[in-house]
């Protein structure tokens, strides 16, 4: 699994489904090699039912973020929620590894990354429409960006399915790459899933 990523450039691409209840997105490198898979687990038939209806904005969700041997890496899990969500990260042995936080911003997307101990780690700020995001560590020094791509005016406009670029340091830790590339997905279920 390191060694999957080392690269500096990512794409997280949404899979495409109908009627689909939970989501899914596949990860790869800049050649295109599949480095992931992170899977939304829905419990039961009732919850599954919910995601169709506009309560969905407030359920809980787990994304399971595996790696190209399905091998767990870690998991996404935001509780019930009524206004601003807090996304935990757990590692694959279950235990918390931080959170993302999201924040109030009148014209675009923000969340501040907290590490287990809830010491600031880094800021996910959005453009106006929220289709770029930088993100800047403690040190207020620029580590990654993340980019929305356009799909074409059908795709946007009939699906909710989304495509990130995700370019990151090359130097990072590669603990901290996962969490950026995992950044894409909290983006995507809090700001652009349920808008």
């Amino acid at each position: 699994m390191k060694n999957k990523f080392t690269d500096s450039a990512f794409l997280v691409t949404e899979k495409t489904g109908l009627m689909r209840a939970g989501n899914s997105y596949g990860v790869t490198d800049s050649t295109g090699a599949k480095i992931g898979l992170l899977l939304e687990e829905i419990p039961g038939f009732a919850k599954k039912m919910l995601k169709f209806t506009p309560l969905k904005t407030l359920l809980a969700f787990q994304i399971k973020f595996y790696d190209d041997e399905n091998k767990l890496i870690l998991t996404l899990s935001r509780p019930f929620t009524l206004f601003l969500s807090k996304v935990n990260i757990i590692s694959a042995d279950g235990k918390r590894l931080g959170f993302f936080k999201q924040k109030f911003k009148l014209w675009s997307g923000k969340f501040d990354v907290f590490d287990d101990k809830n010491r600031f780690v880094a800021s996910i700020k959005g453009d106006w429409r929220d289709w770029n995001f930088k993100i800047i560590d403690d040190k207020k020094n620029k580590i990654g960006e993340i980019n929305k791509k356009w799909a074409g005016l059908v795709k946007e406009i009939l699906t909710t399915d989304d495509t990130y670029l995700i370019k990151v340091d090359e130097q990072l830790p590669i603990e901290e790459k996962i969490l950026i590339v995992s950044s894409a997905i909290v983006i995507d279920m809090v700001l652009k899933e349920y808008s």
